[in-house]
């Protein structure tokens, strides 16, 4: 979702408990904090925006804090943010500072790979980190020692930030009606094993100039009855940060499946 409307009507309720007779907020789908622009309109009641602002907030301050700084990424308290990085006993200009953006590889999601749901495959996902080549090379020109990279492992919160931000995707597209949501109750924390609906595109990721993220949706048709919702997303594209896939619902009869394929974009794919 690099084009197109930056703002998406409202679904009349909330989109995480249905809830219709409460205080809506706007949601970004990739959270304001990553650089997004795409906006539901009032789309959350103040107790789930609580509990999505939670894991946001442990990504884009432990996993990824000080790269935000580095980077001057969006931040609602600008004011306070620091100017330099500790690095052992010296600090080190933000702006001058080669911080790594650390991501997860992952395989791809359980529910794919017919797993059962309670098995839990995040144990297996490994850590890269992300750097800008060129900081770094000046960097390590102008400094003996190598930048040290400071965050907290937090996968559970990565991967409910992923489906989070797959489930809005789609949203983009379809009525909270057209699909059963397979990835809701583990953004909402009702269920923890994220890795049965989240996992890795295996493709290897190019950088694409100018372009933050990239959201996309696919259809896959498992059977005659049933079609399986994914949502393709990519934070960081700029960057050689990896691809995800999230199994974020599916559609079930033959009419339904007929009815959304023709509802969503020309642009997104289905699959047979």
């Amino acid at each position: 979702m690099t084009h197109g409307p930056t703002n998406i009507d409202s679904k009349d309720k909330c989109i995480y408990c249905y809830d219709s007779n409460v205080e809506l907020t706007d949601e970004h789908i990739v959270p304001f904090s990553l650089g997004g622009v795409h906006i539901i309109q009032k789309a959350s009641c103040l107790k789930c925006n609580k509990i999505t602002t939670k894991f946001e907030r442990k990504v884009a301050r432990d996993l990824w804090g000080d790269a935000r700084i580095s980077y001057d990424a969006p931040s609602r308290r600008k004011k306070n943010r620091k100017d330099f990085i500790s690095m052992g006993n010296s600090e080190i200009p933000a702006s001058e500072y080669p911080a790594g953006l650390v991501f997860y590889e992952m395989n791809i999601p359980g529910i794919l790979q017919g797993l059962a749901e309670d098995v839990d495959i995040s144990k297996l996902w490994k850590m890269v980190v992300i750097h800008d080549d060129k900081r770094m090379e000046t960097f390590l020109k102008e400094n003996a020692n190598k930048p040290t990279l400071s965050f907290r492992n937090v996968p559970q919160e990565f991967g409910q930030l992923l489906a989070k931000i797959g489930y809005g995707q789609v949203l983009t597209r379809l009525d909270l009606d057209d699909f059963n949501p397979i990835c809701l109750p583990y953004i909402t924390g009702e269920k923890s094993n994220v890795s049965y609906v989240v996992g890795g595109v295996l493709t290897d990721a190019q950088p694409i100039k100018e372009t933050g993220y990239i959201l996309n949706t696919k259809g896959i048709i498992i059977s005659d009855n049933r079609l399986l919702l994914i949502a393709e997303v990519r934070l960081y594209s700029n960057t050689h940060a990896p691809g995800y896939q999230i199994i974020v619902g599916e559609i079930l009869g033959s009419e339904n499946i007929t009815r959304v394929i023709k509802k969503m974009n020309s642009t997104e794919k289905v699959i047979n």
